[in-house]
């Protein structure tokens, strides 16, 4: 009862604090995305004033330089020219000047423009003169009233331009600064609210962890167990190769399949890779090499292992390396399987083929075996005499094509697969008299067809036989 109730507490103190520090963490957050929020907007409206202060101070330097010219223009075209983009920078002045006053100012700001105004506006004769004068030809009178005027008058603007960005520049580093403390201050609040709740949390965690801890390696240590007697009872050999240290392991199971004790072979890298037949070692080392290298999705080589007793034993290895982010491998794990008998069999069953083989190629008649559709899948050299055709030529092509009268062939099949005219049995025969077209000449011969049942699929013997009497006749 007292644990229970201890139990009870801890998920109520538990539940509680994590309510406390979600909602102290949702406070803090809001706080600090409506402060970053705030920031953003004034340097977002900073970077407009400066822009527009600029755009200002750069349209009075250009003015002047634009003055310049048409004092020393001949050209009237291109003092023309030059005087309409003057003209048109005192627009872009204006413009920026405009857009700059509807913003909300500090009185500092409203005072520079004021006095930015004034000196403007003494400019303005000064420009008039100098216009008249390039335009009447007193070209040497423009050049003094640039000189003596209107560059320093021009001068003074940009001067009063600069100390207003100067302005701008002061009055938003107070702001930054502002912002910097009001963070600092949340965030040491937030800090300090959360390592105190952290301590807190931590003593309960602690607590809660450390009895977890205790059951999960009480798991672990069991799974390791069952693990163990799954690789001392698997039937194929397991082994594990760590790429980064180059330690392996192989399992007693596998040392079991070479003839070996556990004891009799060390988990050593060499003693896999010397026991692997040496015209079989190049290859299942290509296949292992390009796993590793990712040019594969798993590994897989069937290959010869020397056994205990010096004898050689077929193996299938497959394994699947693990690899890191950068795709590179860093262990390796598979297993190994005992395909001698396998492979023993196939071998047999491969000169069982050949026997049959030689034994329908010593047959006097044309032996040709079709699928259900007449396809050929394999005749035998008499039937390479007669069709005019070699065993690869013959593949995938239909025998209708080598009949003068296809449609007897087709007769003979449904006589076959309808069994008429006999009883029903397994394997049913129907004997037509056909043409074979070979080149120029045609050849008539006894075929007889006999059905039957391979691995599900129906399957055709075709058997020709020369007809008596017939012979050979070329074809008109």
């Amino acid at each position: 009862m007292k644990l229970n109730n201890s139990k009870t507490i801890v998920y109520i103190g538990f539940g509680t604090l994590s309510v406390f520090i979600i909602l102290l963490t949702a406070i803090g957050f809001a706080h600090t995305i409506s402060v970053s929020k705030e920031f953003e907007q004034r340097t977002e409206l900073h970077h407009e004033l400066s822009n527009l202060t600029y755009e200002m101070r750069l349209a009075v330097r250009e003015r002047l330089i634009s003055l310049t010219l048409i004092a020393n223009l001949n050209d009237p075209f291109a003092r023309d020219t030059e005087m309409l983009r003057f003209n048109n920078l005192g627009t872009r002045f204006a413009t920026a000047r405009i857009n700059l006053t509807n913003y909300e100012l500090s009185p500092e700001e409203l005072s520079l423009l004021d006095r930015q105004a004034q000196a403007t506006q003494k400019l303005r004769p000064l420009h008039d003169e100098l216009m008249d004068n390039t335009t009447n030809g007193n070209m040497d009178r423009a050049r003094v009233l640039l000189t003596e005027s209107l560059i320093p008058a021009h001068n003074e603007v940009i001067d009063i331009i600069k100390e207003l960005h100067a302005l701008q520049e002061t009055l938003n580093q107070q702001l930054v600064d502002h912002y910097a403390r009001n963070q600092e201050l949340s965030y040491i609040a937030f800090v300090s609210l959360m390592g105190s709740s952290t301590i807190l949390v931590s003593i309960i965690i602690g607590f809660v962890v450390s009895r977890k801890i205790t059951r999960t390696e009480q798991a672990l240590f069991k799974e390791k167990e069952r693990y163990a007697l799954a690789v001392r009872g698997a039937n194929d050999g397991i082994w594990d190769w760590d790429l980064s240290t180059n330690q392996v392991y192989f399992s007693p199971r596998w040392k079991d399949i070479l003839g070996h004790e556990d004891h009799a072979i060390p988990n050593k890298l060499d003693e896999w890779f010397k026991r692997i037949h040496p015209e079989d070692s190049e290859q299942a080392m290509a296949n292992l090499n390009q796993h590793l290298n990712g040019h594969s999705y798993y590994f897989e080589s069937v290959h010869r292992m020397q056994h205990h007793d010096g004898s050689y034993h077929w193996v299938h290895d497959r394994a699947l390396a693990m690899r890191d982010d950068h795709g590179k491998s860093y262990r390796i794990a598979g297993s190994m399987e005992d395909v001698t008998e396998q492979r023993q069999a196939l071998e047999r069953l491969k000169n069982s083929e050949r026997h049959v083989r030689a034994v329908l190629d010593t047959v006097v008649e044309a032996i040709v075996t079709t699928d259900e559709t007449g396809t050929i899948e394999s005749i035998n050299e008499a039937a390479e005499s007669i069709l005019g055709i070699s065993r690869k030529e013959a593949q995938g092509r239909n025998l209708k094509e080598f009949l003068t009268d296809p449609e007897k062939l087709d007769y003979a099949k449904r006589q076959v697969n309808t069994g008429t005219g006999t009883s029903k049995k397994r394997n049913i025969s129907s004997q037509e008299l056909v043409t074979v077209q070979h080149q120029d000449q045609t050849t008539q011969f006894d075929l007889t067809i006999t059905g039957m049942q391979l691995e599900g699929e129906i399957k055709f013997i075709n058997i020709f036989r020369t007809a008596p009497g017939m012979r050979s006749r070329k074809s008109a």
